[in-house]
């Protein structure tokens, strides 16, 4: 080999070797161990229970929760309890992501994967934080685009990358970010069955009550107790609707029940009584041009207690005679109670806003649930002809007693008598009286040879 190839190879080596020392650099400086299998957010799977605050991002939206003992709570809906299944999937997924395979470390290529900071112009990345006590950060991870494989047992995976590190990773497992607030809290706070409803109260501030009930809990439909004497129901299940009200009974907006005067008088009061013991009032006042609900839970432990007296009554009634006595279905009053209790503990302090259809159901009153009146008629109403040449405006036969004084329906009458007359005859003349009520003015305008011509139509 002569002197100048070996000169060659030894610049080769040369610029290798740089090049390798750059790349050992660089990756020195990254600290990023780029082989595959390790978690995404290490040590946040063991630290999982130290979680008190997870932030939610993307470029336009926000959503935080907050730990409260054993509550999440929703920041940006005041407080309100997040559903915790949700957060706990969350804190799983991201807990659980493992890295497959590395990929870009160039930021001008993140926004191919959706990696890209937060706060990039035109960022469709998604991020979530997690932190501990003390606010310490325990895990930071930017959220990419997702792929689904192909076949049966196949996985998705997510392009993701840890906010602080350059490389990216093609990670193993889904990640569900939502930034709707309406995903984090659970909008559905109430569901009482309509079969479980005995009596539903509606009193609505100008006096008027609307009453439902079921006299014997076993009938199918509700009577309506306020119906009038006089009246009919538009249908005999009509009435069932006031008894689902509060049936999957959900919230469009939520607040703090400090926000509202509570002192005046409410819009409408409803109370509705389950069949078990158990009641809840609900009560609407006006604010902003919508109406806000708060409702209570309470239990009727004297009905209670009236109720299973007759129920032991019935059975005893029975049983009379019989080798084996029959045992009575009673209420328990500690199940009922602990139902109160959790529904109290949900309603204390916040007032909801209802979606329009569940608002509508509260408010109604007596004439919802009633068959229209027919209108009324005289029984002799005549026919058009006969309506117009009764009583004082027959043609031919025009006459006002003096000083009479027309309202609009007979002066309207007198002036198509007066019309029908002058066609009949037009150069006719109209009795005094006539032309004194009509005036100049009212009187129709007949050119002068009219009666050249036939003003009648044809039959």
């Amino acid at each position: 080999m002569n002197q100048k190839a070996l000169i060659t190879l030894g610049a080769v080596a040369a610029v290798i070797a740089i090049l390798a020392g750059i790349v050992t650099m660089t990756s020195s400086d990254r600290a990023v161990d780029t082989s595959p299998g390790n978690y995404v957010a290490p040590g946040l799977l063991e630290n999982l229970n130290d979680a008190e605050k997870v932030v939610v991002r993307t470029g336009n939206d926000t959503v935080t929760l907050t730990r409260d003992g054993d509550t999440w709570r929703v920041e940006e809906r005041h407080g309100y309890p997040a559903r915790l299944d949700n957060v706990r999937t969350l804190l799983m997924e991201v807990a659980n992501l493992r890295q497959l395979e590395p990929r870009t470390s160039n930021p001008d290529l993140y926004h191919r994967i959706e990696v890209e900071d937060i706060d990039a112009p035109d960022s469709a990345s998604r991020l979530v934080e997690i932190h501990g006590p003390g606010g310490t950060k325990l895990a930071s991870v930017i959220v990419g685009s997702t792929r689904f494989g192909q076949g049966p047992g196949a996985r998705q995976t997510t392009f993701v990358r840890n906010s602080d590190q350059a490389q990216s990773w093609l990670a193993d497992g889904p990640v569900n970010v939502n930034t709707s607030t309406s995903h984090w809290v659970d909008t559905q706070f109430l569901s009482i069955r309509s079969n479980d409803v005995q009596r539903v109260e509606v009193t609505h501030a100008d006096g008027e009550v609307v009453i439902i009930n079921k006299p014997d809990p076993n009938q199918s439909n509700f009577d309506l107790e306020t119906l009038p004497e006089d009246r009919e129901l538009t249908s005999p299940t009509r009435p069932n609707e006031l008894g689902g009200l509060m049936a999957s009974l959900r919230f469009d907006e939520v607040k703090p029940t400090s926000e509202f005067d509570l002192d005046t008088t409410p819009t409408v009061t409803v109370t509705l009584d389950e069949k078990n013991g158990h009641r809840v009032v609900a009560r609407a006042w006006d604010a902003d041009g919508q109406k806000w609900f708060q409702f209570s839970s309470t239990v009727d432990e004297d009905r209670i207690n009236a109720i299973n007296e007759a129920r032991l009554a019935e059975v005893e009634e029975v049983s009379e005679g019989d080798a084996a006595p029959s045992v009575p279905d009673l209420i328990d009053v500690s199940t009922v109670q602990e139902k109160s209790t959790r529904l109290a503990k949900v309603f204390d302090g916040w007032i909801y806003k209802l979606p329009n259809f569940s608002r509508d159901r509260f408010l109604r009153r007596n004439e919802y649930y009633l068959k229209s009146l027919e209108p009324e008629y005289p029984d002799d109403v005549p026919d058009e002809e006969e309506w117009l040449t009764e009583p004082i405006v027959e043609p031919g036969n025009i006459h006002l007693d003096p000083g009479t004084d027309l309202d609009a329906e007979s002066m309207e009458r007198l002036q198509r008598a007066v019309d029908e007359l002058m066609r009949e005859d037009p150069t006719g003349e109209l009795p005094g009286d006539v032309l004194e009520v009509l005036g100049e003015e009212e009187l129709p305008q007949v050119p002068e040879d009219a009666g050249e011509f036939d003003l009648l139509p044809e039959n």
